[in-house]
């Protein structure tokens, strides 16, 4: 068994790395995903999920996330042990001024087996040991432009996010 800071996995699995500073601190967050599951995810033209390890406001280590909130939920009520689904190729990190802070944006859409493409933009951002989500728009892609997409997704205003490979 391989265990890297709470994310545990056989010998010789590999995870995919990426770093982005969600909340504007000058410190990078740190994203990991095993490489396997995340092949599965894109292959089944899912988003991926991430386990976030958040930066120490002194700049001595990481807090493992211990799960989000959703926008309108009380303080306490947090979804402990979920991840983030973000798509590294569609996503945006800084100054959201929807919510008035730094975030990460992304889209993810849902296919529904009978019925109509839904897409829907979240922010994440930092609160603590956790994450929270922000719903910032929600419509169908078929329809056009979106204009929070516009803001922040489309094209030239995308954070570029390079991910590598680490081998346990």
């Amino acid at each position: 068994m391989f265990h890297y800071r709470g994310l545990d996995s056989d010998h010789g699995s590999s995870f995919l790395k990426w770093t982005a500073d969600i909340n504007g601190d000058g410190l990078p967050e740190i994203f990991l995903s095993l490489k396997k599951n995340h092949d599965e995810a894109v292959t089944a033209k899912q988003m991926p999920g991430w386990f976030v390890y958040i930066a120490s406001t002194s700049g001595g280590g990481f807090t493992k996330c211990v799960g989000i909130q959703e926008s309108g939920d009380s303080d306490d009520v947090i979804g402990v042990g979920v991840v983030p689904d973000i798509d590294p190729n569609c996503c945006f990190v800084g100054l959201v001024t929807e919510i008035g802070t730094h975030a990460i944006v992304t889209r993810q859409i849902d296919l529904p087996k009978n019925g109509v493409k839904v897409a829907y933009i979240y922010a994440y951002t930092v609160v603590g040991n956790h994450l929270k989500r922000t719903k910032l728009a929600q419509y169908n892609p078929d329809d056009g432009s979106n204009a929070i997409f516009d803001k922040y997704l489309n094209g030239g205003k995308r954070t570029v996010i390079a991910t590598v490979q680490v081998d346990s």
